[in-house]
């Protein structure tokens, strides 16, 4: 049973961030410039972002089975969670402007 939900669970995040992905380059589709081209950066940067996201959702996801923040949380618990949710949120804004 382990392993169905281990890959359930990296089939639901490839999906998730594929459709992050299409949804991305749908709009900068939408939203090119008047000489109708999209800058040639773009495509890497949004593998990165995905990359880098899909990294950083697994780690959140680690972290909150390993410090036994899974529902029902004790209530002491909850300011360990938005800490270490605002900690990823952080860390993965910082890793997308880098690029």
């Amino acid at each position: 049973m382990k392993t169905s939900k281990s890959t359930l669970y990296w089939w639901c995040q490839l999906g998730g961030w594929l459709f992050y992905g299409l949804t991305m380059v749908f709009f900068a589709f939408v939203f090119r410039d008047r000489q109708g081209s999209i800058n040639e950066i773009f495509y890497y940067r949004l593998v990165v972002t995905i990359l880098t996201g899909m990294v950083f959702t697994h780690l959140l996801r680690e972290l909150v089975i390993r410090m036994e923040l899974r529902p029902p949380i004790d209530s002491n618990k909850w300011w360990l969670l938005t800490i270490t949710i605002l900690c990823i949120i952080v860390l993965y804004s910082l890793s997308n402007s880098a690029v």
